[in-house]
């Protein structure tokens, strides 16, 4: 079953295009509509042509919004239909020039993107330049990839920086693995301190407390924090203030059983 195609409103034609292109070429259309496969001149084979070209334009009118949709002539070949649609919305992508530059210079790795999520963002620029006839060379488009990833990938940068003879996709199959590395190195990392911070817990439960005194209760054992008295205390509602950690409290325990009011450190 075929994935449904978006439907172009006005944005995004390139993408649009691409996708129509391939879904035409799967359906061996592709031909008809470049241009190849002309109207031929034997009337045995007119026919067949003639269905082919009309499936090329149900696929390229359905997936039109119904805004774009008058662009679409039936009288007419897919080809002048989707050379009319290049010649629209082509002509944006060109105005668009500019600014595709200026995004594919100022490309810089967002610290919370994945490097796949960021290497098919240089391809997608890269792509767009290449359809407003702009087309990015694979060495500047390595230097582009390596400038723009973040300080934590500055070893590897240097390292691959050295290489001249490496393909973009050897560049970018490096970056991939090295991402890889640094990911499970970090799980690993996670996984010791969460074992070390366990240890620790259970050291102070278990450590002696003995000549701990709670300076609520008065008494050796366990600290005010500790103190079950304090907190019962504080449910009955006899703590009557408490700022930076010191408590005025009404009738408050004493080793010797005094009731005399005074203040405790919480």
């Amino acid at each position: 079953m075929e994935m449904p195609i978006e439907k172009y409103s006005g944005l995004n034609f390139h993408t649009w295009r691409v996708k129509i292109q391939m879904q035409l070429m799967n359906k061996n259309l592709w031909g008809i509509v470049n241009g190849k496969e002309t109207t031929p001149t034997d009337a045995s084979k007119l026919l067949e042509w003639q269905s082919r070209d009309d499936r090329a334009k149900a696929i390229i009118g359905l997936a039109l919004s119904d805004s774009e949709l008058h662009h679409v002539d039936l009288d007419k070949s897919s080809k002048d239909i989707w050379d009319t649609l290049n010649k629209l919305f082509g002509a944006k992508a060109v105005n668009a020039k500019f600014s595709l530059k200026l995004q594919l210079y100022r490309f810089k790795m967002d610290d919370i993107v994945s490097m796949s999520s960021h290497i098919n963002n240089l391809r997608s620029l890269i792509r767009q330049l290449a359809e407003v006839k702009a087309a990015i060379e694979d060495e500047d488009a390595k230097a582009i990839l390596l400038n723009s990833l973040s300080s934590k990938y500055s070893n590897v940068v240097f390292t691959l920086s050295q290489i001249q003879s490496q393909s973009l996709d050897d560049m970018i199959a490096a970056l991939l693995a090295e991402e890889k590395r640094t990911t499970k190195d970090a799980e690993g990392h996670s996984q010791q301190e969460s074992a070390f911070y366990s240890r620790t817990r259970k050291y102070h439960r278990r450590s002696d407390k003995s000549e701990i005194e709670c300076h609520y209760y008065r008494k050796r054992g366990h600290t005010a924090w500790d103190c079950r008295v304090r907190a019962n205390d504080v449910l009955k509602g006899k703590v009557i203030s408490n700022t930076a950690n010191i408590a005025m409290v009404e009738d408050p325990p004493d080793a010797e059983g005094s009731e005399d009011s005074d203040e405790y450190v919480l």
